[in-house]
């Protein structure tokens, strides 16, 4: 009914969750206990050895289970991940994912030579942002215009001054 991975990573999640309602409990009384004596109760800040094992071995557990669950078959599928019978060749131009059924694998292997020449004859190339972005500020080109419009105010300010 269950595969071996499924039920010990049931087991891992039981134990993590356990462990954090052991960790909510401990924070409950710490919470009571302060409350009703003047003296701070240091529990709130350290964890108990055994909540602290409960989490290592469930995290444990949990990687295990996935880890099982690579390498075995289950009812459903005749093959596994990492399964022997499972591996991947090129052959004529496509992957033979399963030797025994010669399923082949929808990608293919791409010449980037080729590619990236349909690409640039396309006119989208990797480098055409450079081509089409809006040019820098030229500052030098601001600078000599503001100082040209400030020393014309000036000569203006002055030559009215001057009438004056």
């Amino acid at each position: 009914m269950f595969s071996f991975s499924t039920v010990l990573s049931l087991i891992g999640f039981f134990l993590l969750a356990n462990a954090a309602y052991s960790r909510y409990e401990l924070n409950q009384l710490a919470f009571i206990v302060s409350e009703n004596s003047n003296s701070t109760i240091s529990t709130i800040n350290t964890l108990p050895i055994d909540i602290i094992l409960e989490i290592f071995l469930g995290s444990f557990i949990i990687i295990i289970s996935i880890l099982t669950s690579f390498f075995t078959t289950t009812e459903n599928s005749s093959s596994s991940i990492c399964n022997d019978s499972l591996f991947v060749k090129l052959k004529n131009g496509n992957w033979i994912i399963d030797s025994k059924s010669n399923l082949y694998h929808p990608l293919r292997l791409i010449d980037l030579d080729r590619a990236n020449n349909e690409i640039e004859k396309s006119g989208k190339g990797s480098y055409q942002y450079l081509d089409n972005r809006v040019n820098f500020a030229n500052f030098t080109k601001r600078a000599l215009y503001f100082q040209n419009w400030y020393n014309s105010s000036l000569t203006k300010s002055t030559s009215t001054s001057s009438k004056q």
